[in-house]
C-alpha cells in the first residue's frame, strides 16, 4: 500500500515538473529593455569567477 502511494506521489511530482517546464519554454519568457535595470544588473561584472580546491587533513583523528 505505501509502495503504491509513494509511487503515485512521485509520478505526479513528475509530471508537474515536465509540466512547469513546458510552460516555460512555451511562454518563452522575454528578455529586459537594454535601457531597464534589470538589464543592468544582468551584465557580466568586471571581476572573472574562479575556483578552488582544499584538501584538509586531521593528523590526530584516525580514517577508514
Amino acid at each position: 500500500m505505501a509502495k503504491k502511494l509513494v509511487k503515485g506521489i512521485s509520478g505526479l511530482i513528475f509530471s508537474l515538473v515536465i509540466l512547469a517546464v513546458v510552460i516555460f519554454v512555451a511562454t518563452n519568457p522575454e528578455s529586459p529593455q537594454t535601457d531597464s535595470a534589470s538589464a543592468q544588473w544582468l551584465e557580466p561584472g568586471p571581476y572573472s569567477v574562479g575556483t578552488s580546491e582544499f584538501v584538509f587533513i586531521d593528523k590526530s583523528r584516525s580514517t577508514d
